[in-house]
């Protein structure tokens, strides 16, 4: 995910430029394979340019539905446009973007109000466009050390994953996604009550790293808890018992948008959906993991190929064998 905000100097040619130097990362082993962008809302135009850089989703937070919370969060500055923010996601369907993902900042207004409104709005754009809501970023505010600020309407724990289970069940073909910047022992339970993306590895701060204490004062910037990678794979296999998927074949195959939508709805991915998770885990198993975790995820694969069907356990293990010989980026 490349993140821009909405930076005035971060005009579209600089993100489409940015956009194409990341497809040309090579670590020795693999490259990025897809690059989402979340920036500020653009016009269809400029949203062309970024298509023909290849840009994959883009992604909208509106924070808050609610026009009045969300005017007394932006006072000013190209965000304090609520309707234009709110428009953004059908201004970039419209200009071939193939879909988007929506996000809230839940404490800013009532959480009742937000959740309902952000699946009105995914209903919304599907009937326009057949796609919309690709993904749901479920956010929290909190309040940061040393901040006279108090969330004008502050979530509870169980308020927070009662948020994340509602809109699982409301919209069952999103990726819902929480990030570990909440609490180690929150954004567990969320794994288990409907999130489906677990945003982490974060490198974006306005310092050197996030245990530098800027200011006179001295005041950390808040994090919540500092998960690598690998420990959350850990804990989605060994806890969860879940198969971590770093799959990107979907929309590089064109099933995406309106396409992939349709496929969801009539069960069409569930042949491809387990061998490609199986396929791009090993892969990072082989290259990326450490050797305990490389292990623990070698057992769940043995695990979870007899729970396979026919059809799809013959495909995986098609998939693993030209892994293990050293290809890589093996999908169907």
């Amino acid at each position: 995910m490349l993140v821009s905000g909405q930076l005035p100097n971060a005009d579209v040619e600089y993100l489409a430029e940015a956009i194409s130097i990341m497809y040309t990362v090579f670590d020795g082993h693999g490259e990025v394979r897809r690059v989402n962008v979340n920036v500020g809302p653009l016009s269809a135009d400029q949203y062309s340019v970024l298509l023909d850089a290849d840009m994959g989703n883009v992604l909208i937070y509106q924070d808050t539905y609610h026009p009045d919370y969300y005017k007394a969060a932006h006072v000013a500055g190209p965000k304090s446009h609520y309707e234009k923010r709110l428009n953004a996601p059908e201004v970039a369907l419209g200009a071939g973007v193939r879909d988007v993902g929506l996000g809230l900042l839940l404490g800013l207004a009532p959480w009742q109000f937000d959740v309902l409104a952000t699946m009105l709005h995914v209903a919304h754009l599907n009937r326009l466009f057949g796609a919309g809501g690709h993904t749901i970023s479920m956010f929290r505010l909190r309040p940061a050390p040393g901040s006279l600020f108090v969330p004008p309407h502050p979530l509870s724990d169980d308020e927070f994953l009662r948020c994340v289970a509602i809109m699982r069940l409301a919209v069952p073909h999103a990726g819902v996604v929480v990030t570990t910047r909440e609490p180690s022992g929150l954004w567990r339970d969320a794994c288990s009550s409907g999130v489906s993306q677990v945003f982490t590895g974060s490198v974006g701060s306005a310092y050197e790293t996030w245990s530098e204490k800027p200011g006179p004062d001295g005041i950390p910037f808040p994090l919540g808890e500092d998960t690598h990678l690998d420990e959350v794979v850990r804990f989605l296999m060994e806890e969860a018992e879940h198969l971590p998927s770093f799959c990107t074949a979907c929309p590089r195959l064109g099933r995406s948008g309106a396409d992939f939508m349709s496929m969801v709805r009539e069960c069409g991915m569930r042949s491809q959906c387990s061998p490609n998770s199986i396929a791009s885990f090993e892969e990072f198993l082989l290259n990326y993991a450490t050797p305990f975790t490389r292990e623990a995820g070698e057992r769940l694969i043995a695990r979870k190929l007899p729970q396979m069907s026919d059809v799809e356990r013959g495909a995986a293990e098609r998939l693993l064998q030209k892994v293990k010989s050293g290809r890589m980026d093996e999908f169907i």
